[in-house]
């Protein structure tokens, strides 16, 4: 029988602790952007569950998001980035030149991560929904709408805004784009209704528009809209 020498022990435990500590130093800086992310992430969460977030707050979880991003670049980290930069952007109270500024801002974050996670209907939305408020990049718009239909079909919370953006922007929508809002809208008929057609009288989304896209495919469902919507919007 052989017997271990202390010096084999030794030998051993060193390696194993020279190994532990070259993994402990490489994973050392996605750590810290991990640990440091965690108040964005609670932050995002209470905003979901109805919670306001104030700006000075909106602005120190930026700078947190910034700071995770640079210790380690992470599609995560991006979508918490361009989301608060959009919650800025909504902010009524702030200067236009400042939401808009904010707006395209969650728009670069944004880019980066569908970049990275392409699979992310509710990023290809907020992409869709910033790009929009700028105003100058209808195609960009519609592209965006697109993927954020195509990515996550039906996802209710998803639909109505998605909507609006697409009719918004129906002239830059290839064929393929136009399935998708024939689509959703049809979903939204079946899913959201009471919501839907209180979009339609708010003028939110144009009736007209939706009348004209289903007049030939879906008589059905359009006559059921008006039946709904009497007396007709106008």
């Amino acid at each position: 029988m052989r017997f271990r020498t202390p010096i084999n022990h030794y030998l051993q435990a060193s390696l194993v602790l020279t190994l532990a500590t070259c993994l402990l130093l490489l994973c050392w800086p996605r750590l810290r952007a991990s640990f440091g992310y965690l108040p964005v992430d609670t932050s995002i969460a209470k905003h979901w569950s109805g919670e306001v977030i104030p700006d000075p707050q909106l602005r120190a979880l930026i700078a947190r998001a910034g700071e995770s991003l640079r210790r380690h670049e992470h599609y995560r980290y991006y979508d918490g980035l361009g989301t608060l930069h959009y919650l800025r952007g909504l902010d009524s109270a702030l200067p236009a030149a400042e939401r808009r500024a904010a707006l395209a801002a969650s728009a670069t974050a944004t880019r980066e991560v569908v970049a990275l996670a392409p699979m992310k209907p509710l990023a290809w939305l907020r992409l869709a929904a910033a790009e929009s408020a700028s105003g100058e990049h209808g195609e960009e718009t519609a592209a965006a709408f697109k993927m954020s239909a195509w990515t996550g079909r039906v996802e209710p919370t998803m639909m109505l805004l998605r909507l609006e953006l697409g009719f918004a922007h129906r002239r830059w929508l290839d064929a393929e784009g136009l399935r998708l809002l024939q689509d959703q809208t049809i979903l939204s008929w079946n899913l959201q209704r009471m919501a839907l057609i209180n979009r339609f009288r708010s003028g939110a989304i144009d009736y007209s528009q939706v009348a004209a896209l289903l007049a030939r495919s879906h008589p059905d469902i359009l006559i059921e809209m008006d039946e709904a919507l009497d007396p007709p919007v106008l």
